[in-house]
């Protein structure tokens, strides 16, 4: 088991679209178990997957944020920087912001679980379509949420990765 130091900031991110009672859950259980998280919805994106981060305005898209993750205990809080610069910042450049915001920080990475399943070959959706996938696979730390029913197996996980397991089924972001 990893030892998560008190300089700690675990970053959830996403394209919240919408941001639901699953993201709100998520988030509570990486608070119980982190010191800080922040919650980082993505600006517009130009995937087709991901069409509704541009079809959505910006100022609709803090509202849902605002409502949806409202009354968040004091240690989880959310970062509007992509919505309002009207930008989407990948992980690879994300990590880069948080390190120069906070030098002297440990910075983890929330993704699903789904997200690693076929890591072993290097086919995981982190390595094969992230900006600079196979980089950041290799050098960020993430905490892998595990929903129950769903496997992660050892051989697919980064480096350096933990298991956060959530009391109950929630689904994943894709799937909402």
């Amino acid at each position: 088991m990893l030892h998560i130091a008190q300089n700690t900031i675990v970053l959830l991110g996403g394209s919240f679209m919408p941001p639901s009672l699953a993201h709100r859950r998520v988030a509570l259980s990486l608070a119980e178990q982190y010191p800080r998280v922040v919650i980082i919805p993505c600006g517009p994106r130009t995937e087709q997957a991901k069409s509704a981060t541009r079809n959505m305005p910006v100022h609709h898209r803090r509202e849902m944020m605002q409502l949806g993750f409202a009354g968040l205990p004091p240690n989880a809080g959310v970062d509007y920087y992509d919505l309002d610069n009207n930008v989407y910042t990948p992980t690879y450049f994300l990590q880069q912001r948080y390190e120069e915001l906070y030098p002297d920080t440990e910075l983890w990475h929330a993704v699903g679980g789904d997200l690693v399943s076929g890591g072993a070959t290097g086919n995981s959706e982190i390595q094969r379509s992230w900006v600079r996938g196979s980089i950041i696979w290799q050098s960020l730390k993430f905490a892998m949420i595990v929903r129950p029913g769903y496997i992660v197996t050892e051989a697919d996980l980064p480096p350096c990765s933990r298991l956060i397991k959530v009391p109950e089924n929630i689904g994943s972001g894709t799937m909402i």
